[in-house]
């Protein structure tokens, strides 16, 4: 059978069990040709073929994004598609990336940004991840970072906890000022007792 014919959809299965044992088999198995028919199926007229191939695609890069680092580009394009569930299942991809190939990802980052601040939620989360691992590359670290503390200005109240948990590592000792004044500022005006808590935590750890 093809990587496609074990696809949930090619099973008649409403299920994702399928596409992950997909992804766990192209991983165990190094299989660059199935990451390479996955990629094909992007363009598939079948919108089930397409989601089932990005869910796979993104499962690959979360065990193993060497296997996907490739095809970038692809991803990168992604990003304007109409389609949701490909537009952040592409940034998923790109976070997974950029654990591995941090400064190509730099090279994108307006785009990036771009996507996240138009996208759903899951797409900003992802750029959030995205934007740690750049931050760790020496040559992106201001930019990257400045872009993060603005991602926290911004954020939704309810993911603000969230992502100052996953940013508080970030930053390097000289700049956690300026990260946690970010967050005192947000906090100021949040009234839910267990966010301010979480944050507040975080505010404790930095300091």
């Amino acid at each position: 059978m093809s990587i496609t014919d074990r696809l949930a959809s090619s099973l008649s299965r409403n299920d994702e069990e399928p596409n992950i044992l997909v992804a766990q088999q192209i991983v165990k198995n190094k299989d660059a040709d199935g990451v390479k028919e996955l990629i094909n199926n992007i363009k598939s007229a079948s919108k089930a073929i397409r989601h089932d191939s990005i869910k796979v695609l993104y499962e690959v890069g979360d065990r193993k994004p060497e296997l996907i680092a490739n095809y970038t580009n692809v991803f990168i394009d992604l990003l304007v598609s109409k389609d949701n569930r490909m537009q952040w299942g592409a940034m998923t991809c790109l976070a997974s990336i950029a654990k591995v190939n941090p400064a190509e990802l730099y090279k994108h980052i307006d785009m990036l940004e771009k996507a996240a601040n138009v996208g759903s939620v899951i797409t900003r989360d992802n750029y959030i991840r995205l934007l740690v691992n750049i931050a760790r590359v020496t040559e992106c670290y201001d930019e990257a970072t400045q872009k993060i503390l603005m991602q926290l200005l911004s954020a939704p109240e309810n993911q603000l906890p969230m992502y100052a948990e996953m940013v508080k590592d970030a930053f390097q000792p000289n700049d956690t000022k300026q990260f946690t004044e970010v967050l005192k500022e947000r906090l100021s005006k949040i009234s839910k007792e267990s966010r301010i808590k979480r944050i507040q935590k975080v505010i404790n750890l930095a300091a």
